[in-house]
């Protein structure tokens, strides 16, 4: 039916057009300028646009995932958009996430999406991402090269084999701290080289994402436990602003000794509870 549309017009209405079409059987994008040379027929020029094609998806992808790096809620939200951009990009249904845990020596993946297996919490020990953790360094493999790595010792299999596996890994300043892997069980060369370059940047985006939340979680418990530490501490602690000596907070201990609340408290500047001069005060604050 679109055959006859796009062509049979043109051989009627004498109509020049010009679409774009995908085959399917040669995986190739064209760009087709029909016309009439003569009542009642066509004609047809093909240009090959894949790779302007391609390229657009590229960049289209890279923008998105760029922008959810920086716009994403949660690392749950990036993963979606992640493995939704990837898919329109490689024909590939399988993706995880490994993190790695140095103390255990232990691996697990808190988001994946898995067609065959569900093994969320796994030995890095002699593991194929394990052993890509510590070879800190990417990997496509195929189905022969994963046999050949078992039958040497190197690893051992968790799972199915894949006919094609690619992994990432996730580092900050050469700390790896994870792995990116895509799989596919039923097709071989799925992922091609320029495919796996690109995807190279992906990996690094993601590690940038994790290592920044990693960094704030990481920040907040230490707030947690200062703040917790100085709440408790039997000793009287004030929190003072270093240019107006204003009393910005006081823990339980300071409460008790002073005899105001944490509220009336914070309405003071130190000076006012203090037997130092204001200005012997300032002078001391300078010297610390």
């Amino acid at each position: 039916e679109s055959w006859i549309v796009n062509y049979g017009k043109v051989a009627k209405t004498g109509v020049p057009a010009v679409f774009e079409n995908f085959s399917l059987n040669l995986r190739k994008h064209f760009e087709v300028s029909t016309f009439q040379p003569m009542p009642d027929y066509f004609a047809c020029i093909f240009t090959d646009v894949t790779e302007r094609k391609n390229t657009e998806k590229i960049r289209r992808m890279q923008y998105v995932i760029a922008n959810a790096v920086i716009n994403a809620e949660d690392f749950g939200e990036l993963f979606e958009i992640v493995s939704l951009e990837l898919q329109n990009f490689i024909d590939i249904r399988n993706i995880f996430i490994a993190l790695y845990n140095p103390e255990t020596n232990m691996l697990s993946a808190p988001f994946e999406k898995d067609e065959v297996d569900n093994i969320p919490v796994w030995s890095a020990e002699k593991s194929l991402t394990g052993y890509l953790i510590k070879q800190n360094r990417s990997m496509l493999l195929s189905k022969q090269d994963i046999q050949r790595l078992t039958g040497e010792g190197v690893i051992e299999l968790v799972g199915t084999i894949s006919e094609q596996w690619a992994g990432f890994p996730l580092a900050v300043k050469n700390n790896v701290f994870g792995a990116f892997v895509l799989q596919s069980y039923d097709k071989q060369d799925v992922i091609s080289e320029a495919q796996f370059q690109i995807l190279e940047g992906v990996a690094s985006q993601l590690s940038i994402y994790i290592g920044q939340k990693r960094a704030e979680e990481e920040l907040r418990e230490n707030e947690q436990r200062f703040r917790q530490l100085f709440e408790d501490h039997t000793a009287v602690e004030l929190l003072i602003d270093a240019e107006t000596a204003k009393i910005a907070d006081v823990n339980h201990a300071a409460t008790r000794f002073y005899g105001w609340s944490r509220e009336q408290l914070k309405t003071k500047y130190v000076y006012e509870i203090n037997t130092l001069a204001k200005e012997e005060i300032f002078r001391v604050m300078d010297m610390i």
